[in-house]
């Protein structure tokens, strides 16, 4: 089953962690995507949960990704975290996994990092490499299982003899790099906006996670 995440924003006041409340997070990152008006009034709500992205989960806690990993390891729950947060977490019993947190300061430094991502076309989408110098979207992280990657010299070769070949027998791979902020725009530039405003001291905000099982 998909893991999900739950994630809360804190912020120290008095020197004591406090949860800030959902009203001054994000708007739900579901609520563009509602097919309809029951959905949209569904979603239509503030939340600092990022929603559904495995790259994200993989670049925070290493969760649900074989391509991405952690920038720091997955810690626990903090131990000065706050009882609201605390309850959250053990309302959810035995089916959630890997508690961590990150403060503010240091996802501002991890906000422009460029990630080197495993990209590997086949013909159809080497054309399109080929011909506009940018990756399709719809690349794979890895070719199917028993098929060797070429060169992308034999790659050309056989995208211009395509008529003598198997076309689903041939995938090379490219250099592919992207900004963090590509792979959660939601997570990396809108919630991290949100959470600037709560404090002028960077270092006094934080998320705390976790994900289901």
């Amino acid at each position: 089953m998909a893991s999900d995440i739950h994630m809360h924003v804190e912020r120290k006041v008095n020197n004591v962690w406090e949860q800030v409340p959902e009203e001054q997070g994000i708007q739900n990152p579901y609520y563009e995507l509602a097919l309809n008006e029951e959905a949209k009034k569904f979603f239509d709500h503030k939340t600092w949960n990022p929603g559904r992205n495995f790259a994200l989960f993989g670049l925070l806690a290493g969760v649900g990704s074989k391509v991405f990993y952690p920038f720091i390891p997955a810690r626990g729950l903090p131990e000065d975290v706050s009882s609201s947060v605390k309850n959250k977490y053990d309302e959810c019993g035995k089916k959630v996994q890997t508690p961590s947190y990150l403060i503010l300061t240091e996802l501002l430094s991890f906000q422009d990092t460029i990630e080197d991502v495993p990209c590997v076309l086949d013909i159809e989408q080497f054309k399109k490499f080929k011909k506009t110098g940018k990756v399709p979207l719809d690349y794979y992280h890895a070719g199917p299982k028993d098929v060797q990657l070429v060169s992308h010299e034999k790659m050309t070769r056989v995208m211009n003899l395509s008529s003598l070949f198997d076309d689903r027998l041939f995938f090379t791979k490219v250099e592919h790099k992207v900004p963090v902020k590509e792979l959660s725009k939601t997570f990396w530039v809108d919630i991290i906006e949100a959470m600037k405003v709560l404090s002028a001291d960077a270092s006094e905000v934080r998320c705390v996670f976790w994900f289901d099982k």
